[in-house]
Order: structure tokens, then C-alpha cells, then sequence
């Protein structure tokens, strides 16, 4: 490799600037002239776009079958005729900075075919707000993947492609699928579970209703649960409810880990720790770090800097450090309730444990039962109500993390840093 490949892999590798970059460029050139002068250069940025005015946004296509060419180059040799390649996507909105309200929205994309290590960019679009329309933002995509079904060429070889999955989180799943949001009285994505508006929140009682299902979500028979006019996939025929699984990662970390530790640290008085208790949980969590293996993103923090927390330190939390610190600490009741989740959680993120998914279900049920009798009924918010339909999501994808945004959680900030 060349010292300007060598380079260029590096910033790319580290998410280096471009102005950081450029600047390196500048003493680099004193000894060696062969390099650009401008980082764009070295890394081969397209510098012409054929930018849309689109959904109320500037909107760029780069397209499926653009976006995977490398990947599927790289596994060439393996393809053979007639090959279904299975894609998942991911669509969320990512806010660019503090002071203004200009976010991106792209259109996220990984092949479950192949190895991918990261998720490539199929579309994006920016905007002071989210796309206004929904099924004009995924004009370009559907009508691709349309076409991919019918089959390709790829190198001399028959290929097709079926979308698998598509991996939202709550707001962004109802504005794809053109349905209530979750704070509606029928936001359920899974089942018709009516919601009670109660203290000023919706709460879901703890009963058995019917499952929706990707036909009677077509035949719209529950009318209440839509908006007017036709959804994005409208006539691609992905299935509106079959693929597009609940993700754990803002479901049950985000969602239920970050509301059990805040009702545990500020909420009511019957279920309350005393700061004193929450010191000492936290000079027993913190210490854990020089025991974390590597292979762990983030070492485990004070619990008064809960409000910072990310997604993968309540993962770890909940599956590993948190079922050792709280036996200690917390009532007898709450931490039972809590083992119930770590237990019925851990089976479904298992590989090994894949026949065990009935009793995961069985757990989690038993969870929000006892989390409705504990916290009371009317914190049985769409979160908690959802983690009873992850089981079935299990049965149908395979173990949690085939289905999680986590891969895309981690590509959008490399997208923000590029920025």
C-alpha cells in the first residue's frame, strides 16, 4: 500500500475529520509532496451529488445495489446462481447539533447473507425536521427493491434480493408503517391491545388480545390503529407487521432498564433506594471496571451519572453486573422482579438457548405482572407491555441481537464524527 492508502485507511479506520485530516496533510507534505492537499482528495470524496428536493428535505439515493457492490465484490467467489440475498435496513432520525435543529435521516442497510462488519448508506436525507412523507422518502428504495426481487446480474452471476428485516425505533416504526404512535390508544405494533390513558400517560392493561397479523394489517380491521392514505411499502409486498420486529436495544435498554433505575434512584417513595444505598451500589459497580473485559465497549459508571448512560452500559447493566450488585442492596421484591427481565432477556440474546424461548416468554409475562403489582398499573407503558410480544419476535428472527439497532446505533455516530 501506498503512504496515502495507508493513511486514508487510518482516518477512515479512526473516523478522522476532515479538517483534522487536511490539516495533517499540510505538515505530511513538507517531506512528501506525493500527497494531496486536501483530505477530500486523499479519501476519493465525491465532490457532485445529484441532490433532490424531497419530502421537505434534500434528499440523496445512493442506492441498494451501489452501496453493496463492495461487499458483495469481496464475496464473489462464494455466490452461486440463484442466490436470495436477505436484506435488513435500518431507518432512524439523527439529530447533527445542539444548536440547531437540522438531523439527517438515512437509510441504513445490512446484508444477513454475507459477513458485514458495518452497515453501508442507501439513502440520506436532511432536513430541519423529519421527511414529511414517509412513502415519498422510500420512493426510490421500494422501487429498487421491487426490481432486485425480480432478480440481477452480479458479476456474471442470477442473483435476488428480499428485504428481511426493517429495524426502527418506536416513533420511526410508526412513521414508516403510517400508524399511531405508541402513546396512542391503539399504538400497539403487535397486538390489539387497547390502551387506558391514566395520570398522563397510556398505560396497557395485563391481558391476552388478539395478535395483529401482516393481513389483517393490510385489510386495515383495525381501522383505529392507522392513519389515512397507504404506507411506504404500499404494493412491495413486505409484511407490515411479520418484518418489522420490536428492537431490544430501545425497547428494553433504553426503554425498561433506564425507568426501572430512575423509579429505583428518584421515583415514588414505596419503591425509592436512599441515597445513602445508591452510594454504595455505585462504590460497588465502579470498582468492577479493571475487571471488564475488552471485548466490552464502556467500563460501568456511577449510577448518579445514570443520565449519560448509553444503551450498551444498560445492556451490561442488566445482563451482566447489574444481577451482582443489586442482590446486596435492593428489596427482596424488586430485585426478584428485576431477575425475572435479566433471566427471560438473557435467554433470548442467547445463541445456545434458542429452545428455552417458551419459558423466556413465560418470564417475561411474568414480569410486567409483577411489575404492575410492585411499580403500579399505571406504569405499564408501551415499553413494558411490548418485552410480552420479544419472545414471539425471537421465534421468528432468531436471537435478539439478529434484530437489534445496535450495529446502526454505532454507524450513525461514525456519520455524526464524519460531520
Amino acid at each position: 500500500m501506498s503512504l496515502s492508502d495507508k493513511i486514508a485507511d487510518w482516518a477512515r479506520h479512526f473516523g478522522i475529520s476532515l479538517v483534522a485530516l487536511t490539516a495533517l496533510l499540510g505538515i505530511l507534505r513538507l517531506s512528501h509532496s506525493e500527497l494531496p492537499k486536501d483530505g477530500r482528495t486523499l479519501l476519493r470524496t465525491m465532490t457532485k451529488y445529484s441532490i433532490q428536493e424531497k419530502a421537505g428535505g434534500k434528499y440523496y439515493y445512493f442506492g441498494i445495489i451501489h452501496s453493496l457492490s463492495s461487499t458483495l465484490s469481496g464475496y464473489a467467489h462464494t455466490l452461486t446462481d440463484g442466490l436470495t440475498l436477505r436484506l435488513q435496513i435500518n431507518i432512524d432520525g439523527l439529530p447533527l447539533f445542539k444548536s440547531s435543529s437540522v438531523q439527517l435521516w438515512p437509510i441504513l442497510g445490512l446484508l444477513l447473507s454475507v459477513p458485514m462488519k458495518e452497515p453501508v448508506v442507501i439513502a440520506l436525507y436532511s432536513g430541519e425536521k423529519k421527511p414529511s412523507s414517509a412513502k415519498e422518502f422510500l420512493e426510490d428504495f421500494t422501487k429498487e427493491l421491487v426490481y432486485l426481487e425480480k432478480g440481477f446480474c452480479f458479476e456474471g452471476k442470477t442473483l435476488t434480493l428480499k428485504l428481511d428485516t426493517v429495524i426502527c425505533d418506536t416513533p420511526a416504526r410508526a412513521f414508516v408503517k403510517h400508524t399511531k404512535s405508541h402513546n396512542a390508544y391503539h399504538g400497539c405494533d403487535k397486538c390489539t391491545n387497547p390502551g387506558r390513558h391514566v395520570r398522563s400517560r397510556m398505560r396497557f392493561p395485563c391481558k391476552d388480545y388478539a395478535l395483529r397479523t401482516d393481513e389483517s394489517f393490510n385489510d386495515r380491521l383495525d381501522e383505529i390503529h392507522h392513519h389515512e392514505g397507504p404506507h411506504a411499502f404500499e404494493g412491495t409486498g413486505v409484511g407490515m407487521v411479520s418484518q418489522f420486529p420490536l428492537d431490544y436495544m430501545h425497547l428494553v435498554c433504553l426503554g425498561i432498564v433506564r425507568r426501572l433505575l430512575n423509579m429505583w434512584l428518584r421515583g415514588p417513595l414505596t419503591v425509592r433506594v436512599p441515597a445513602t444505598i445508591v452510594e454504595q451500589m455505585s462504590a460497588k459497580l465502579v470498582p468492577m471496571r479493571p475487571y471488564i473485559p475488552v471485548e466490552f465497549a464502556r467500563k460501568p459508571r456511577s449510577l448518579r451519572e445514570l443520565d449519560r448512560w448509553k444503551a450498551t452500559e444498560l445492556r451490561q447493566f442488566l445482563l451482566y453486573t447489574g444481577p451482582v450488585m443489586l442482590a446486596s442492596f435492593l428489596d427482596k421484591d424488586l430485585y426478584q422482579n428485576f431477575m425475572l427481565l435479566f433471566s427471560g432477556i438473557s435467554i433470548l440474546a442467547s445463541p445456545k438457548f434458542s429452545y428455552l424461548t417458551d419459558y423466556a416468554d413465560t418470564l417475561l409475562k411474568s414480569f410486567v405482572q409483577h411489575f404492575a403489582t410492585l411499580y403500579g398499573r399505571h406504569h405499564v407503558v408501551y415499553n413494558v407491555h411490548c418485552i410480552t410480544h420479544l419472545a414471539g419476535e425471537v421465534q421468528q428472527h432468531g436471537r435478539l441481537d439478529s434484530f437489534s439497532a445496535f450495529p446502526y446505533e454505532n454507524h450513525l455516530q461514525k456519520i455524526k464524527k464524519t460531520g
